[in-house]
This record gives C-alpha cells, sequence and structure tokens, in this order.
C-alpha cells in the first residue's frame, strides 16, 4: 500500500446503503470513503481480486486511501475508496459475477446508469418521452428529464468557457513568447555593435561641442572637461578619453 496517499486515523460509522450495511469513513479534507473489502463482500466478490483492480484503474486508483481502523483493540491499515468513484466502480463490474441477491440491484443500476450517461452525453438533448399511465410516475421523470438537461446545457458552456479561457492563456504566452523572441534578438545585437569607427567619433565629438558652446554662451560655464565623464556614463562602450585627446 505504499503507492497510495498516507495512512490515516479515520473517523466512522455504520450506514445502509440500498439495504446493505456499510462503514463510512469520514476523512478530512477527502470527504467520506468506503472499505473496498466491505463493499467487495457485500456485492459477492472476492476483495483482493477487486483491491488489485482497483489499484491497476488508471481513473479509480485516483481514489484510493489507505485508512486506520480499530479492529480487535488495534489500528490495523484498511483501503477505502471515496464515495464518489464507488457509482464509477459499480459500473464497471459485470452483473454475472455478482451474488444472486446483488444481481438484479446491480443491472437496474446500470440500466439507469445508461440513461443517465446518455442524457449527458448522446447526441440528442431530450430524450425520447415514454409515458407509464402513472400521472405522479410520469411527473415525476418529467421533471428528472428537464433536470438532466439543465445539467447538460450548464456542462457545455462550462466547457465552452473553459475551452476559451484556454485558448485565451495560449494566445498570451504566445505573445510573451515573442517578445522574448525580440528582446533577445536585440540583446545580440546590441552585443554585436559594441564598437565606433573613428568617422563616428569624430561626428559625436563636433556635435558636443557645439553643444558645450551653446552652454558656455548661455551659462557662462564651460563644461568640455565634464563631457568625457559623461560619455562614458551614457556609453561605457565609446572610447571617449581618445576621442577628446586627438
Amino acid at each position: 500500500m505504499s503507492d497510495l496517499p498516507e495512512r490515516r486515523l479515520a473517523n466512522y460509522q455504520d450506514v445502509e446503503c440500498d439495504g446493505d450495511q456499510l462503514v463510512a469513513i469520514i476523512l478530512e479534507n477527502d470527504g467520506v470513503a468506503v472499505p473496498a473489502r466491505s463493499v467487495s463482500l457485500a456485492l459477492g466478490l472476492d476483495p483482493e481480486n477487486q483491491s488489485r483492480r482497483l489499484r491497476e484503474h488508471d481513473v479509480l486508483s485516483q481514489g484510493l486511501r489507505v485508512v486506520l481502523i480499530p479492529q480487535e483493540g488495534k489500528l490495523r491499515p484498511m483501503l477505502a475508496i471515496l464515495h464518489k468513484y464507488i457509482p464509477f466502480w459499480l459500473a464497471t463490474i459485470t452483473p454475472g459475477h455478482v451474488s444472486d441477491a446483488v444481481h438484479p440491484k446491480l443491472v437496474r443500476y446500470q440500466i439507469e446508469l445508461v440513461d443517465l450517461l446518455a442524457a449527458l452525453y448522446g447526441n440528442e438533448l431530450r430524450r425520447t418521452q415514454s409515458t407509464t399511465g402513472d400521472p405522479v410516475t410520469d411527473a415525476l421523470q418529467q421533471r428528472l428529464d428537464d433536470a438532466l438537461t439543465e445539467v447538460r446545457l450548464a456542462r457545455e458552456a462550462l466547457l465552452a468557457t473553459q475551452q476559451r479561457t484556454s485558448d485565451q492563456i495560449e494566445d498570451h504566452e504566445a505573445r510573451i513568447g515573442s517578445l522574448e523572441g525580440l528582446m533577445d534578438d536585440f540583446q545580440q545585437q546590441l552585443s554585436t555593435h559594441t564598437t565606433i569607427t573613428a568617422a563616428q567619433q569624430d561626428g559625436i565629438k563636433r556635435a558636443l561641442q557645439r553643444l558645450a558652446a551653446r552652454y558656455e554662451k548661455r551659462h557662462g560655464k564651460n563644461i568640455c572637461q565634464q563631457l568625457p565623464a559623461r560619455s562614458r556614463q551614457l556609453a561605457p562602450h565609446i572610447r571617449t578619453s581618445r576621442m577628446w585627446t586627438r
């Protein structure tokens, strides 16, 4: 059981499920779970075989927990399955493998599950209406059909919203990737243009000298001696010392 979530001491209570007595295990932050062994025995199945099937199933294995249950004065580890996974587990069981007493109940449950899944995932939005001749039963069936239709529409709307959100995230990530690529190209270009030709140095020198002359005329202060230092601060790759001593 080392491959399953950490063992935890569990609170539990006896519950009835469709005429069968089972132990409900209350797990903090997980909800309710039921010992897989108890469910297997109630169905007339081999507990060890079912435990192996549950562990090997990609979906059902996610609902397994190992809990500590007091038995005969000791805390014993027990494999439990979260209650929300039990309906799907029952759907995977072949009715012919369970006990004769459970067989009709399991068949009835799986038939109901077929109708529910068809209502939620089938091609038709609404099922073909059938009547039983009992107004109360027909009214309840209609309410159930309407509720399933609402659930299906809500699910489809949720999936559409999630898809739009996913598309937007992918678009943003693509834009960020493009910007990162541009920045990398820009940085590469900067790293390959770190020198200035002699002609460019002369042009920069004359431009700075004109600025210095205007500044001195206006403010009466000669800043020519400060320009080389300023140039080194602004453009560390420019060899200003040679430019100003020529």
